[in-house]
């Protein structure tokens, strides 16, 4: 009678479905940012022209894997630096 054998691939794929099928993200806070920027380094004065245009170009839904049930949609941003001199970047 043959006896079937299990590959260590086969082994290890199947340990890591078990391992995936328990994570459960976890919502943490962050710290609070201080508005004022006292510890802020001060800037060099070529560079405070320099403006960040943000545009939403949609939106994308979010794997379940990643962040747990429902899925939500979250935007997709685009950045577009404006600089003084050399215009936009």
């Amino acid at each position: 009678m043959k006896q079937h054998k299990l590959s260590p691939i086969l082994i290890i794929i199947s340990l890591l479905l078990i391992g995936l099928s328990c994570y459960s993200p976890k919502n943490s806070r962050g710290k609070d940012i201080d508005e004022t920027l006292t510890n802020w380094p001060q800037t060099n004065s070529n560079f405070i022209n320099i403006k960040l245009h943000i545009f939403n170009t949609g939106m994308n839904k979010v794997s379940p894997l990643l962040v747990g049930s429902p899925a939500p949609w979250r935007p997709a941003p685009a950045f577009l630096i404006e600089h003084p001199i050399h215009g936009l970047i």
